[in-house]
This record gives structure tokens, C-alpha cells and sequence, in this order.
């Protein structure tokens, strides 16, 4: 059987071309995006609401850093399937950090919602200068047939550097380990000495350039204050202004990764805070010894395929059922696709439209090209439990067998019948076009010499 390239295959393919666009633009100036009608409030609203300056401390090797921004669909309409990029960068500092992809797959957003999204950084030297970027609503994966629904620029001020302060400083640090597809936290506790009277906090998931962002997509951030201020706040990683001015706080900040991938060993974990102190801003102090790494993270998923009926006198309408196993597994866990290559031998298999459905409940038709079914949205599968794709297939009257394969994709982590991300073992499934034997009814008979009878 010939295999279709995997999705984790072709999404890297379009993630380096887009790395390639924004290096081009970064240090030539000049954009590669295509431009659709510009979001507005009135229609998709996209705000900067994390720090508008880059902060930095270059000696240290914090050269990276979150920004976060808010999607508010206005438009009337719901997205099925949103995607966000970052794109555009006008150089020549700022631009995408090493292992960020330049996109964030946020899945169904209705008319009136609201979602976070949150990009990873880096800058070259500091700048005075503002520098803006591009973001790029979807409607689809742009990497297949996504619609590019809207652009909106944004700006950061300026890249700035800064230095440590001792009284900015960490006293517990706490990391969670978890599993592809579900999440891993870690959680800093600490104190900020006194701020100073512009009152501004910034924090950030990562600081350090080779930050695996790619396998760890900041998802979503809670702050707790006590002291001198108190108060909580949900996806809030900027303050400024009276709030903070003047007072000493003490702070409970926990960040949630989404994990996309296994890295390849045990990864440094380092958030920052950058505080003012005095006229000055200032970093969080070394607390580098008191906080563990993420460990790689472990697999609970699995695919399994099956089909009915798995034979046939000559062809016909058969169903396919796809089965993401999640039964061992102590998280919830959310794919963002399930391919499938349908059977081209003997002859070729047809998808019939309008007959997915997941868990029960109809879903979007796949992208089809040639034999491959690319079903390109959020499959949530609940800790513990096992869901299931399924869908109906036309099998032509050549005889033989025809074999079909199918997996499951997260970003460019692919899963399949065993636990191994590295390994290429499709779930598969056969059907049999051919003569179907039917039960033959055997006659025997035995002659009685004795009585000189036949016995039936």
C-alpha cells in the first residue's frame, strides 16, 4: 500500500514555510501575508492585553517572551473552526521565538465568545522603535483549505532590557507533568517588594530562547494577590496604573501548557515576573534551584479501526468506525485531527457525504484529497473513556481486499495503535469483495443389511 504523507509531516512542511516568510519579513522588511478585510471591534475584535513593551534581560538569556491576545467574534456568524496566526513582522528585532509555529488552532467560536491566544516571541537587541506584526483569523487550517477571514495589526512599543531585583523573588515553585494532548502546569509563589508609582507587573510562561513552545502551548494563566492589594484574575498578565502603585504584594501565578508533542528529555521550566522598582523595571531573582523541569510527557491515546461488514459478494455501502482510546488515561485529552486514507486497490473506495459522525453527532465533512479524509477539528476525548469517529464509504464490486488505515494528529504529534508517538502503525481495517460461500446442507444415507432398510 502506498501511504499518504502524515499530517505531522505536512503541518511542519507549512510551519518551516511560514518560519521562512517571517525571517523574510523580519530582516527584509516587507511582508508576505495576503490581506482579507481588516478585523474590527465591530466585527472580530483582536486586542493586544498582555505587555505592550518586550521586556528582556539579554545577560541572563531572557531574550523571549508570551504575548497574549483576545478574539471577540462580533461578526453574526459563528467560526467552526477557527485558527489564529502571527504573522508579518516589520523588523528587524521582534519576530517568532525558535520553536514557535506562528499558529494556534482555537477550534468553534460562537457569535458573542470571547478566546485567548497566546504566541511566544523572541527579540534580537533592545529598540526604542515600535515594531508591529500581523494576526490572521482562519476559518479552517490554513495549512489545508482554510478561508482567511480577517487580518488586524498590532504593535509592541519597544524591547527593553532589565536587570534583577532581590526583592522580586520566587519562594515556591511547583511543576505538574502531563499527557499529550491534555496539560502540564507550573505554579511560582513569591513576593514583589514594593512597586514602584506606575504600578506595573508583567509575568511570562517562559523567558528562556529554546523554549520548546511548540510542545507547550501557553493556554490559559490565574494570578492570585494577598498583602497590600488583594484580588484574582483569570488570563491577565499585565498590570498598570494604581492597582499595584506603591504597594508590596505577595503572589500565586499558575500557568497551563497544553501539551502538543513529547519533547526529547526533560525540559527547563522558567517563568518570569518584571516588576517596577523604584523608576526602574526589574526581573524576578535566580530561583532557578528551586523549580523541577517538565518531564517529557506520556501518551494515554490510542486508534483502533473497524468496519461493517467486513465482506461483501459485490461491494456496496459499508460504515467505518474510528475509536480514539482514552481509557487509561487520568486527563481529558483534545486531538485537533483524524485522518483516514480510504482503500485506491483494488479500486478506489468513495467517502459518502454527510455521513460522519462523532461520539453520535454529526460533524463537518472532511477535506478530500484524492484518497485522504482529513477531518481538521477539536476531537475532545474525556479521561477514562473511549469516543468514535465514524462514517459511510462506497466499496466497488472488484474483488479483493481492501484495506483502509487511519490515525489521529496533534499538531505534529500523530497517534495510532500504540502508545509509541514515534512509531508508524495506522489503525487499520479490511474488507472483502468476493464470492461468499453459503452453508451447503450434507446428504448421507446407510443401508440396514439386517432388515434390508434404508436408513434417511
Amino acid at each position: 500500500m502506498v501511504h499518504s504523507i502524515p499530517q505531522k509531516i505536512k503541518k511542519t512542511l507549512f510551519n518551516t514555510a511560514v518560519t521562512l516568510l517571517v525571517f523574510s519579513a523580519v530582516f527584509f522588511s516587507q511582508s508576505n501575508t495576503v490581506h482579507a478585510a481588516a478585523c474590527s471591534a465591530s466585527t472580530i475584535d483582536v486586542s493586544l492585553v498582555s505587555s505592550p513593551l518586550f521586556y528582556t534581560d539579554f545577560t541572563e538569556g531572557f531574550d523571549s517572551m508570551y504575548f497574549h491576545y483576545t478574539i471577540t467574534n462580533n461578526s453574526g456568524s459563528d467560526f467552526t473552526d477557527l485558527w489564529v496566526e502571527i504573522a508579518g513582522f516589520s523588523g528587524p528585532q521582534i519576530g517568532l521565538a525558535t520553536n514557535e509555529d506562528g499558529l494556534y488552532h482555537v477550534g468553534p467560536l460562537a457569535d458573542g465568545e470571547s478566546v485567548e491566544v497566546y504566541f511566544y516571541l523572541t527579540a534580537g537587541t533592545t529598540t526604542s522603535a515600535p515594531e508591529n506584526h500581523t494576526i490572521n483569523l482562519y476559518e479552517g487550517d490554513p495549512s489545508s483549505s482554510g478561508t482567511l477571514s480577517c487580518d488586524q495589526s498590532a504593535t509592541i512599543d519597544a524591547v527593553e532590557d532589565t536587570i534583577q531585583a532581590n526583592a522580586n523573588q520566587v519562594i515556591v515553585a511547583t511543576t505538574n507533568d502531563g499527557y499529550v494532548g491534555g496539560f502540564a502546569t507550573v505554579s511560582i509563589e513569591g513576593e514583589s517588594g514594593k512597586i514602584g508609582s506606575d504600578g506595573i507587573f508583567a509575568t511570562t510562561g517562559a523567558a528562556l530562547p529554546d523554549w520548546p513552545a511548540d510542545c507547550y502551548e501557553l493556554y490559559t494563566t490565574t494570578a492570585d494577590f494577598s498583602g497590600d492589594v488583594t484580588a484574582s484574575f483569570t488570563d491577565v498578565e499585565f498590570w498598570e496604573g494604581p492597582l499595584f502603585a506603591g504597594k508590596k504584594v505577595t503572589y500565586a501565578i499558575t500557568y497551563h501548557f497544553k501539551i502538543t508533542c513529547v519533547t526529547s528529555g526533560p525540559t527547563t521550566v522558567y517563568p518570569v515576573n518584571y516588576i517596577q522598582s523604584g523608576n526602574q523595571v526589574k526581573h524576578t531573582s535566580d530561583y532557578s534551584t528551586l523549580i523541577q523541569p517538565f518531564n517529557p510527557a506520556a501518551n494515554s491515546i490510542t486508534v483502533t479501526k473497524s468496519v461493517s461488514p467486513t465482506n461483501s459478494t459485490a461491494g456496496g455501502t459499508i460504515t467505518y468506525s474510528i475509536t480514539i482510546d482514552n481509557t487509561t488515561g487520568p486527563q481529558d485529552v483534545t486531538l485537533d485531527g483524524i485522518d483516514d486514507t480510504l482503500p485506491s486497490s483494488p479500486a478506489a473506495v468513495t467517502y459518502v457525504p454527510g455521513s460522519a459522525e462523532y461520539d453520535g453527532t454529526a460533524i463537518s465533512d472532511p477535506t478530500i484529497t484524492s484518497s485522504l479524509l482529513e477531518w481538521n477539528q477539536l476531537f475532545l476525548v474525556p479521561a477514562g473513556t473511549s469516543t468514535t469517529l465514524t462514517f459511510d464509504a462506497i466499496i466497488p464490486a472488484n474483488a479483493g481486499t481492501y484495506t483502509n488505515e487511519a490515525f489521529g494528529t496533534l499538531g505534529p504529534t500523530i497517534f495510532d495503535t500504540t502508545l509509541d508517538t514515534t512509531d508508524d502503525a495506522p489503525a487499520t481495517a479490511d474488507h472483502t469483495v468476493g464470492v461468499v460461500l453459503e452453508p451447503v446442507l450434507a446428504l448421507t444415507k446407510a443401508h440396514n443389511d439386517a432388515d434390508n432398510t434404508v436408513a434417511p
